[in-house]
């Protein structure tokens, strides 16, 4: 059985995790994902060098993108931003890598 939590209105995004993983094919990209309050539409991902749209379906968001080599460092921040369907904006969260 899965469990499923919902997002307090009061905080209508989260991160609930991110992580590097490295392939010798591919390089290095991050992940991340969270949970998302009924309403919202879309998620806007940004970290240092990228932005781009979350995937979103049934209460959830996840993303990913090429990553740098390098080790995080207090800059390397990734923000995630929800907005509804009306494209206003909700709720944000951030997390360091």
């Amino acid at each position: 059985m899965t469990s499923r939590r919902s997002t307090p209105a009061a905080h209508p995004i989260s991160i609930e995790g991110n992580s590097g993983v490295y392939s010798a094919a591919l390089g290095r990209a991050v992940a991340a994902h969270g949970w998302i309050a009924p309403g919202v539409a879309k998620v806007l991902v940004r970290s240092p060098g990228y932005e781009m749209t979350a995937t979103v379906s049934e209460g959830l968001w996840a993303a990913w993108w090429p990553g740098e080599t390098k080790e995080p460092t207090a800059g390397d921040i990734i923000t995630a931003t929800a907005y509804n369907s009306s494209g206003q904006q909700v709720g944000t969260a951030s997390v360091h890598p």
